[in-house]
């Protein structure tokens, strides 16, 4: 199954711009929302991880819980959907800079 979605692939009503991070259990996109006209963040969980009960579980509990929360201070949940097996979450894009880069600078 594709790990790597290209610019330009559609999934559902988002067409994926560029990725912009990769973590353990799956890849983040920027993409474009056509229903909705607007950037935003896409997260599809890693092919290999379609069949891990514990994985999919835990993606299920980050839905559930994203969108539970509304706070100016956590990013949103938008939707939750599945594209060819792969469950996905897609949030509002916040341009700056990556969590990972602020962490190495230091408080």
């Amino acid at each position: 199954m594709q790990e790597e979605f290209a610019c330009g692939a559609r999934i559902g009503t988002f067409k994926i711009e560029r990725p912009i991070g990769k973590g353990s259990v799956g890849t983040v996109y920027r993409d474009w929302s056509s229903g909705g006209n607007q950037t935003v963040a896409l997260k599809i969980l890693s092919s290999r991880y379609t069949q891990t009960y514990l994985i999919l579980r835990m993606f299920d509990e980050e839905d559930k819980a994203g969108i539970q929360i509304d706070h100016p201070n956590i990013v949103q949940t938008l939707y939750v959907g599945k594209h060819a097996g792969r469950p996905y979450l897609v949030f509002e894009f916040v341009n700056g800079v990556p969590l990972a880069d602020l962490i190495q600078q230091g408080p």
